[in-house]
């Protein structure tokens, strides 16, 4: 997608000195932005606003089916997309 990610992440807290969330989300944004802001650099251009919105949007995940649901929603999220953008409908 042009504009967001989506991602699922596993963390398991039995783990002593386990990542939170928000310090896989932190990094994550943090690891891309240097990356992008060093390709811009490379190809002479500038960067335009933020590369990245404040926070996030979270949901755990608590089933095998749920699960199945949200990797099927990421799945087609792009084609969703694309329909929108090329003005097809939405089946």
């Amino acid at each position: 997608m042009p504009d967001h990610i989506h991602f699922i992440v596993w963390l398991h807290p039995q783990i002593e000195s386990h990542p939170t969330l928000s310090n896989v989300v932190d990094a994550y944004k943090s690891l891309t932005a240097k990356a992008i802001l060093k390709h811009l650099r490379e190809m002479q251009k500038t960067p335009g606003e933020k590369l990245w919105q404040r926070g996030y949007i979270e949901h755990i995940i608590r089933n095998d089916f749920e699960l199945e649901q949200r990797r099927l929603y990421i799945l087609n999220n792009p084609i969703k997309d694309a329909l929108k953008h090329n003005n097809l409908p939405n089946s």
